[in-house]
């Protein structure tokens, strides 16, 4: 699925006419049906893509240019859960696959709410909601 480049870009399978994507360190990998042969649109080019109940997201790590799988933690973060929503629901004794499923079944509050607001013409300050938001996110 994976080739290097060079030292900073490595080329990820896909069916367009090239055959590849070039991804770099940041860059988010869909790692679903890696054999594919009609896959495309692996590469998230400073993104992370839409994560799906199996959670098969990855990322170009710096130190050896290799693919990593995103962490339960990591796509809970990505949802807008807080560290201590993670930290409390994993308390329960949740495994790792259900962590990924709940991330994955999930919508991100500000994308609805982002929604809601324009498809009903809010009078909503949204950039201070966020700010207040984020704030309590620090742990």
């Amino acid at each position: 699925m994976l080739e290097k480049l060079d030292d900073e870009v490595t080329k990820i399978k896909q069916a367009t006419k090239k055959g590849y994507d070039e991804a770099t360190v940041g860059d988010s990998i869909n790692l679903e049906q890696p054999n594919s042969k009609t896959r495309r649109g692996r590469v998230g080019h400073g993104v992370a893509q839409t994560l799906t109940c199996s959670c098969n997201q990855g990322t170009i790590c710096q130190k050896n240019y290799s693919i990593r799988k995103l962490t339960p933690l990591e796509c809970w973060r990505l949802m807008g859960f807080t560290d201590i929503d993670f930290y409390n629901t994993q308390k329960l004794g949740i495994s790792d696959s259900q962590l990924y499923k709940q991330a994955g079944n999930s919508i991100v509050v500000q994308v609805l709410m982002s929604i809601f607001i324009n498809l009903f013409d809010l009078d909503f300050d949204f950039e201070e909601y966020l700010h207040s938001f984020y704030n309590q996110m620090v742990v």
